[in-house]
């Protein structure tokens, strides 16, 4: 088979089934996959060792999926007036070690009223990191003279805090 080179072209950048990011990734595959098969193909010719370079290529499959689910809990926030007010937050998502700490942020302790109501009825504690998180955030607020109730844990998240909540500070 022969290519006419006169009538040969090559596609623009724009054409080209590449990622948009320039990378090289081809299209409908996810930069998180790229980067996971990459590093599994890498050690594993690096090592000559197939079963270290698929363990490798999973545990960097898993870091990239952890951050990337980590940033999917919403915390949405209304303040009601009467009864001397009260701040009720609605946590939406899945809450485990990479999204702790973003809970623990999403939450305006000094400006709220004196009565806090968490709701997790849209949400899941997946962890023991998730229980540490709902334990500084009670006490932050309890530093700061108000009172937190937390309503709404499906069964398993609510045994789980039940049996490990006041367990997991710093001086336990």
């Amino acid at each position: 088979m022969t290519i006419n080179s006169s009538t040969a072209t090559v596609p623009s950048p724009e054409q080209s089934p590449m990622h948009a990011s320039g990378v090289g990734v081809p299209v409908g595959v996810s930069e998180r996959v790229f980067v996971a098969n990459g590093v599994t193909v890498a050690v594993t010719v690096a090592t000559h060792n197939l079963a270290t370079g698929v363990g490798v290529g999973v545990l960097v499959a898993m870091v990239l999926f952890a951050r990337r689910v980590a940033h999917f809990v919403t915390v949405e926030r209304t303040v009601t007036e009467h009864d001397g007010g009260r701040a009720t937050y609605r946590v939406d998502g899945e809450l485990f070690f990479a999204s702790a700490n973003d809970l623990y942020t999403q939450f305006e302790y000094a400006l709220d009223p004196e009565s806090v109501v968490i709701d997790m009825r849209d949400s899941h504690l997946w962890d023991t990191s998730t229980i540490a998180a709902l334990d500084a955030i009670t006490e932050k607020y309890r530093q700061h003279g108000k009172s937190v109730d937390v309503v709404g844990l499906n069964q398993a998240s609510a045994l789980m805090r039940e049996r490990l909540a006041g367990k997991l500070g710093a001086g336990n």
